[in-house]
């Protein structure tokens, strides 16, 4: 893509956008007591503050972040005149299977790499991995010992609507576009998909799904496919999380021991990931034919 015109849109605020808010944000703080006030009043304004539940405030953030992301992608899209429709046109059928064989096979080679990475760490840094692995916020949520609707649809919403379309618009839409027009393919590819890995606590199985979601839109000429990928390898983890909290209603919360005692598991996802990796490499194109199609035209 080097050598046409450069996609208008610029990278920075986008990554300013994804990581101040980690650190910083007063607006959240408001968002959250609006919240609060409207849903749990009785608790907020009282010494029962302690029975908001938890999964209450993950939500906030969640929804109001790519809401905030949204209207910051429409705006900038807009200011721009950049046409958001060549980034939305429909893809080839055929390339529905391939895109479904390297979304199973993400999921197993992230699989493995978290356990290559982290079961070592837990023996030299427990307290590390304590924090940054095992104790993630739920996914599937109990209230009172029970599986509640809404918190549990929230959830599956928040990971396989909102995530797959804020996250690809900005990864594989604005930045592989901008660094794309700006410096070459391979660049913009390797340097999206590690920025996408820095903001996820499995970075090396994060960085080769970014590479794969970036090669389903090279191949397709659009987000579409990579979106309906992301939507399905998200819900097919609260799916098996969900079977999971059913089959297994009084199981202690997941602990380090428990991520110990999943050596088997780390030997069958290796072997399965090895394999298929084998397979796709006879089937993928060489990296260097990676090449981003250019999906942004100016609105007249």
């Amino acid at each position: 893509m080097t050598g046409l015109h450069q996609f208008p849109i610029q990278a920075r605020w986008f990554l300013l956008l994804w990581f101040v808010p980690q650190f910083y944000d007063p607006s959240q703080l408001l968002v959250d007591l609006y919240l609060a006030d409207k849903f749990f009043p009785e608790s907020l304004y009282s010494d029962e503050s302690y029975l908001i539940p938890e999964y209450f405030f993950n939500f906030s953030y969640r929804f109001y972040n790519a809401t905030r992301i949204l209207l910051v992608l429409a705006f900038c899209f807009l200011i721009t005149g950049t046409s958001v429709r060549p980034f939305l046109r429909p893809f080839e059928s055929r390339l529905l299977v391939p895109g479904i064989e390297v979304t199973a096979f993400t999921y197993f080679a992230s699989g493995a790499l978290v356990y290559l990475c982290f079961f070592p760490l837990s023996f030299l840094t427990p307290n590390f991995v304590q924090f940054w692995l095992i104790e993630l916020p739920d996914i599937i949520h109990r209230v009172n010992g029970e599986l509640k609707f809404w918190p549990n649809f929230l959830s599956l919403v928040s990971l396989s609507v909102l995530a797959p379309i804020t996250e690809e618009f900005i990864f594989r839409g604005v930045l592989l576009q901008r660094w794309g027009s700006k410096y070459n393919s391979e660049i913009a590819i390797l340097l999206s998909s590690a920025v996408f890995a820095s903001l996820h606590t499995d970075p090396f199985g994060a960085f080769i799904f970014a590479l794969l979601m970036c090669l389903l839109t090279v191949r397709s000429g659009s987000l579409i496919l990579p979106i309906l990928c992301h939507s399905l390898y998200n819900g097919s983890i609260w799916i098996l999380e969900l079977l999971f909290e059913i089959a297994t209603p009084e199981a202690p919360r997941y602990s380090m021991a428990d991520f110990h005692n999943e050596w088997p598991w780390a030997i069958l996802f290796c072997t399965i990931s090895a394999c298929w990796a084998l397979r796709l490499k006879g089937l993928l194109p060489a990296f260097s034919n990676w090449k981003i199609p250019v999906l942004y035209t100016q609105n007249k």
